[in-house]
Parts: structure tokens; sequence; C-alpha cells
């Protein structure tokens, strides 16, 4: 497993994370109610969904150099 194929997999794994996360404190702000601490954690879960994809295509780019490194 060369450099490309390592950062891939722990961008797979941290990306899941986040993403996880995301789709808890969005679903914890919608069973709250309206108030202004669910609001905040609504926009914490938007950003941490930004986070997972952000580490998607961050995955995407190492295994595309992984790819270009066998040649």
């Amino acid at each position: 497993m060369n450099y490309h194929q390592l950062c891939a997999r722990n961008c797979l794994i941290i990306a899941r994370l986040f993403l996880a996360c995301g789709i808890i404190l969005i679903a914890g702000a919608l069973f709250t109610g309206p108030s202004w601490p669910s609001l905040a954690f609504a926009c914490v879960g938007v950003q941490a969904l930004n986070l997972a994809a952000a580490e998607y295509a961050d995955r995407k780019r190492h295994l595309n150099r992984s790819n270009r490194c066998k040649r």
C-alpha cells in the first residue's frame, strides 16, 4: 500500500465520521424544535456534511495520484 492509498483510506474514515456527526446533529436539531440551540446544531451539522464532502474529494484526488504512480 503506497502513500496515496493510505491517505485515501484515512480520508474515507474521516469522511464517514463527519457524515455520521452531521446527520446526528441535524436530526437532533429537527427533534428539539425551533430554538437557537437547535439552529446552532443544524449549522454545525451542515458544516460537518461540508467537511465530509471535502474529505471525499480529497480521497478521490489521492486515488487518482495513486493510479498515476502505478504507471
